[in-house]
């Protein structure tokens, strides 16, 4: 045998024992389980404030599916800039639940920053309480959710959104802007209706680890369909919250979303409705899905 195919057969030979020893001392050769999360999260929308129309509660949620405890360390962002928030354990297998106003009471705009040691997955609460010693009306009366996003992006698209409103109520739409970055962003607004592009709020300075709040309403009024898009020069965070207001009732309903950084030619829903159960029973009712 050529002294060049003893040597290939011994490299072999080695390569082959070597591999052999690593799976069977070195746990981590093998395929681990797959831990859902990330240690970096980002909540634009929050409010703790009070008025006498009612209260915002807001609570930032917090899951640790994986094998170690997660010390999480929470950030608020304000008009005014950064306020530090508690640093939180939360063990394996277990969740925890943080009330924001107690960091920062009566605040109407507060975003959220929560980085962890290990993989967690968060997410952000919000009730609606109106004053029951002033209208009557119930407890966490509405209230939305969002889960909180991982990355910044300089471009936001946000779907839904309507200021419509008529002899049944009202919808208010609000654009919620969150900049976690040290850095000040220049960011431009601009809404998109039935009948085209309508500019919103332009060159607005969002200040490093701040947050700020944009009435859509109060560019484009009594537009039952509006689209909203945000551009900055630094990488930010949009969220866009909705509320329905009766006749009888203030924000009687709501729903919140993150926006999207990039359009796509396809897109599933797995959500929806339009089922109703007739009758006077309190569980009666009809869905509407849009």
């Amino acid at each position: 045998m050529k002294r060049s195919n003893l040597r290939a057969a011994a490299l072999i030979s080695f390569l082959s024992i070597t591999i052999m020893l690593v799976l069977a001392v070195c746990p981590f050769a093998s395929a681990q389980p797959n831990v859902p999360g990330a240690t970096l999260w980002y909540l634009a929308e929050g409010s703790t404030a009070a008025s006498p129309e009612g209260v915002f509660e807001t609570w930032v949620c917090i899951s640790n599916s994986g094998p170690d405890d997660a010390t999480t360390q929470l950030t608020y962002m304000t008009v005014e800039g950064e306020v530090e928030g508690p640093v939180v354990i939360v063990e394996s297998g277990a969740a925890a639940t943080v009330d924001v106003s107690l960091s920062v009471p009566d605040v109407w705009s507060v975003s959220t920053e929560v980085v962890s040691d290990e993989p967690v997955v968060v997410d952000r609460q919000m009730f609606w309480d109106t004053g029951v010693a002033v209208t009557g009306q119930p407890y966490h009366q509405c209230s939305h959710t969002s889960i909180g996003v991982n990355t910044p992006s300089d471009t936001w698209y946000l779907a839904e959104g309507s200021t419509g409103g008529n002899e049944y109520g009202a919808f208010e739409t609000w654009v919620l802007l969150q900049n976690p970055g040290g850095l000040p962003a220049t960011v431009n607004i601009n809404y998109q209706t039935p009948t085209g592009e309508i500019e919103g709020p332009q060159n607005v300075e969002l200040l490093p680890n701040s947050r700020q709040t944009f009435s859509v309403g109060e560019t484009v009024p009594s537009q039952w369909s509006v689209s909203t898009s945000v551009v900055s020069d630094e990488p930010i965070i949009a969220e866009r919250a909705m509320y329905w207001n009766s006749p009888h009732m203030k924000r009687q309903a709501a729903h919140d979303s993150i926006g999207v950084t990039a359009p796509s030619d396809t897109w599933y829903l797995a959500e929806g409705s339009t089922g109703g159960t007739p009758g006077e029973r309190l569980n009666s009712g009809n869905f509407e899905t849009w």
